[in-house]
């Protein structure tokens, strides 16, 4: 087993509201796993970012906006980063 760092972007469709004003198009996040391989890694890491989506929006729980991701960067991760928190926390934004 090795540690790998993700980089994903991911796009909503339709797009996520957050309020009466602000909607957000996409967005990026980075997950710490542990895994054999990069392919494996790639899957822990989308299904970490897609649980913690829809823990914190219903929309995205109750599928009315569905989550597209893609991998940018997979590569070597640290083992302290991935014992302290795994990654957490989303960058969104509001044109793609």
């Amino acid at each position: 087993m090795r540690c790998f760092v993700v980089l994903i972007h991911g796009s909503f469709l339709p797009r996520l509201n957050f309020g009466s004003e602000a909607s957000a198009a996409g967005f990026y996040t980075t997950r710490w796993v542990v895994s054999s391989d990069e392919r494996a890694a790639v899957v822990k890491a989308f299904a970490s970012a897609r649980r913690e989506l829809a823990d914190t929006q219903a929309e995205i729980r109750d599928g009315l906006v569905s989550v597209d991701m893609e991998a940018e960067e997979v590569g070597a991760g640290s083992w302290w980063r991935w014992l302290k928190s795994g990654g957490r926390g989303f960058t969104f934004y509001r044109d793609k």
